[in-house]
């Protein structure tokens, strides 16, 4: 799965492993984050009604906090773990001279016939261990 195409600028790949049992984990997201943007909708309008700057404050914080509230939404539906658990997480740095020695310098390494070029940290939970693997192409 492409997860970047652009200039190399560096990049921070998140990574997020989760368990896959029998729940789904999207079951009641999409509900969560309509109240949360509703509750931020309510919040952006009464931030509007106060005298003078509220309207200047509203419309310069409704934006900024509305790109934050899908996140928002996420993190209270995975607080009550509706779904299936969450393993661990880890962050790949890659500066913007990496990824292009990278993609133009670097063969693959493989490991058990996956071609890579970074891998995250070992990512242990629940009784297994795992790791993402990231490969780098000149565009």
């Amino acid at each position: 799965m492409e997860i970047y195409r652009g200039k190399p600028y560096g990049i921070n790949i998140g990574t997020v492993l989760m368990e896959n049992d029998f729940g789904d984990p999207n079951k009641y997201k999409d509900e969560v984050q309509k109240i949360v943007m509703g509750v931020h909708t309510a919040g952006t309008l009464a931030l509007g009604l106060i005298p003078v700057a509220g309207p200047i404050i509203a419309a310069i914080a409704g934006p900024a906090l509305g790109s934050l509230m899908p996140s928002i939404g996420g993190a209270i539906s995975d607080l009550f773990d509706w779904g299936d658990d969450r393993i661990g997480s880890a962050t790949v740095t890659i500066s913007a001279k990496q990824m292009v020695l990278l993609a133009a310098r670097t063969n693959n390494t493989t490991f058990s016939g996956i071609g890579f070029k970074v891998e995250t940290p070992l990512i242990s939970g629940d009784g297994a261990s795992y790791k993402a693997y990231f490969g780098f192409v000149p565009a």
